[in-house]
């Protein structure tokens, strides 16, 4: 490798290092939102279908019952466990292609 072709490889590098970084944050982000929806569903399990609860929609609480925010709170689980995995995947590619990436500029 040439010494452009060696700062070209090390600005990529660079590139993908704040990518998975950027990535890792925004799994650890989804996977606490995960967390406190699976706690909310956890403590409302018990409680009175009829029972009043609110619900957060943008910046207005929505007056509800059990009953109507428990299918809510399952599909929003549903999809911050898609979002995890998509996002465990992104992060295992980028890191697979810093790996590949640090290698290729080590043996040069």
């Amino acid at each position: 490798m040439t010494g452009k072709e060696i700062d070209t490889a090390a600005q990529e590098y660079e590139n993908l290092k704040g990518h998975a970084q950027a990535l890792q944050e925004k799994l650890v982000h989804v996977t606490n939102d995960l967390r406190e929806h699976k706690r909310v569903l956890e403590t409302i399990e018990d409680i009175d279908s009829d029972r009043v609860a609110y619900r957060l929609m943008g910046e207005v609480l929505i007056k509800e019952t059990v009953k109507e925010v428990k299918p809510y709170l399952s599909n929003t689980i549903a999809s911050l466990q898609e979002v995890v995995k998509k996002l465990e995947e992104q992060l295992a590619g980028t890191e697979k292609q810093l790996l590949e990436l640090r290698d290729k500029i080590e043996t040069k």
